[in-house]
């Protein structure tokens, strides 16, 4: 079933937040990257990225799918374009995706530089898998190797890889409930050769399916060779979470504490988040329970969460917060690193619908590019973003920040002889620690000043002549708190 999204007008608001926001600069952590504008290639009001992947094989290739900006007053995007870059990010190109009449695009999986799937769907219904390998000059449709979404009640949701080879493919239960009969099971089709050929999963390898239950666009993560995916229940019962751990072979089922999972991502096997608009659930037993989340912080999870791999416990998400009236500040990205009990503001003011995390240094974001006014270069605004430190690092400047609460001046730093001046803070009447710390955190200098000594003096000699040129943390603790300053020795 197709994933609520917010309306064009909407969207357009929000536009035009980005842009007058923009005006005052671009946000640090997201990159934009050289994006898809092209003069010479007649994009109109500008483009829109709503899917990216990376691949499984290369961090450094990353796919998209997206499509022209309509022009003002329209009431629909069309998605027929994809770009590429096999250089991390540094160059782009592009080019026409070939789909059914009446399709829009769902979700995509990006193999290699030459091999990428996506899905698509009809809002009436029926849907296709298809697939390139030849960096996308040619996409065919898979239902000749053995994946049907053309079936009375077809409705693909969620495509997943867990290497080149093994995938699935999955969409609401088929055949769909009527007045006179349940519905059957979901329709999952899995593939062991990429996507060469693919077989449905057997019913008895399925939970039964309610009938009023369906799957929801691009709700899927995976961990391993095990997956996840989420849904919904329009009957008013609690969605459930769905979860193989054979690459989609065989499925089991628990209950959520929502009615829509709409975003979903495990961090470990063990460890994973679900989200229902501003509401999180967490899990701590491989989705085999969830219990609600009492967060602090702001959180923007509407269009998507992402686990970020190697790092337990951290996720990114990415949406609008839910109030009754948005302004700029009330979207952009967040990131937590204690699953999900405290979210962190990345950025605001851009609009950002879809994120996929290779590593703690590999990162894209997708979202709007605007045209500038013909003549004009592009401005900061663009369709594709790339972190531009490591994710780890937002949450380790808050804590420093959270921990350094007495003010520190040293000088002159750098220092060419390895001898600063400490300037203590003004007033003090207590005690004062300083210890000096290497680039590996080993303590190299320690130092103790009672209560008569810290009081005069302001101005304290600090010697640190015999350590080696580099960079170095100093630490200063008082009843008051602590304060850090970064050392360098020349």
């Amino acid at each position: 079933m197709k994933k609520i999204v917010l309306s064009l007008a909407l969207l357009g608001a929000l536009a035009s937040f980005s842009s007058k926001a923009q005006a005052q600069g671009a946000a640090p952590f997201w990159a934009p990257q050289n994006s898809i504008y092209n003069p010479a290639a007649s994009l109109g009001n500008g483009f829109r990225l709503a899917h990216v992947s990376i691949a499984l094989t290369n961090p450094n290739i990353v796919w998209g799918i997206g499509g022209e900006l309509p022009p003002p007053g329209a009431t629909s995007y069309t998605f027929d374009k994809w770009v590429k870059s096999v250089d991390g990010g540094a160059t782009w190109t592009t080019g026409n995706i070939q789909f059914g009449t009446g399709y829009t695009v769902g979700m995509m999986q990006a193999i290699d530089a030459n091999t990428c799937f996506f899905m698509n769907y009809s809002n009436n219904g029926g849907g296709e898998v298809r697939r390139t390998t030849d960096g996308g000059a040619t996409w065919v449709n898979m239902a000749a190797n053995g994946v049907n979404f053309t079936l009375p009640g077809s409705f693909p949701n969620v495509i997943a890889f867990f290497d080149a080879n093994n995938g699935f493919a999955a969409g609401d239960p088929q055949p769909a409930a009527t007045a006179t009969t349940p519905a059957g099971p979901f329709q999952i089709y899995t593939t062991g050769d990429g996507g060469n050929t693919w077989r449905r999963v057997a019913t008895s390898n399925l939970p039964v399916a309610g009938d009023a239950e369906y799957g929801l666009v691009g709700s899927v993560a995976r961990v391993g060779n095990t997956a996840w995916m989420g849904g919904t229940d329009q009957g008013g019962a609690n969605a459930k979470v769905y979860k193989s751990v054979d690459q989609g072979r065989t499925w089991t089922a628990s209950n959520s504490p929502f009615t829509d999972v709409g975003g979903i991502a495990f961090s470990t096997a063990t460890n994973g988040l679900i989200v229902n608009g501003a509401d999180i659930a967490a899990t701590t037993n491989g989705g085999t329970s969830f219990a609600p989340v009492a967060y602090t912080g702001p959180f923007y999870g509407q269009f998507d969460i992402a686990a970020v791999p190697g790092v337990a416990g951290m996720y990114v998400a990415s949406g609008l917060r839910d109030v009754p009236t948005p302004t700029a500040n009330d979207y952009g990205t967040v990131i937590t690193g204690n699953n999900g009990q405290r979210w962190t503001q990345i950025d605001s003011t851009i609009i950002r619908y879809d994120l996929d995390i290779a590593s703690n240094t590999v990162g894209y974001a997708v979202g709007n590019n605007t045209n500038p006014p013909a003549g004009q270069q592009p401005g900061s605004l663009r369709a594709i973003y790339k972190n531009s430190r490591p994710f780890s690092s937002i949450l380790a400047a808050r804590n420093n920040a959270a921990n350094n609460t007495v003010a520190l001046s040293v000088y002159p730093n750098p220092s060419s002889n390895g001898v600063f001046t400490l300037g203590l803070p003004s007033g003090t009447r207590n005690a004062q620690n300083i210890r000096v710390f290497d680039a590996l955190g080993r303590e190299v200098f320690r130092r103790q000043l009672n209560a008569t000594s810290a009081v005069g003096a302001v101005g304290l000699p600090l010697d640190l002549s015999s350590l080696k040129s580099g960079v170095y943390t100093l630490e200063l603790t008082n009843s008051e708190g602590t304060g850090r300053q970064k050392l360098v020795i020349e």
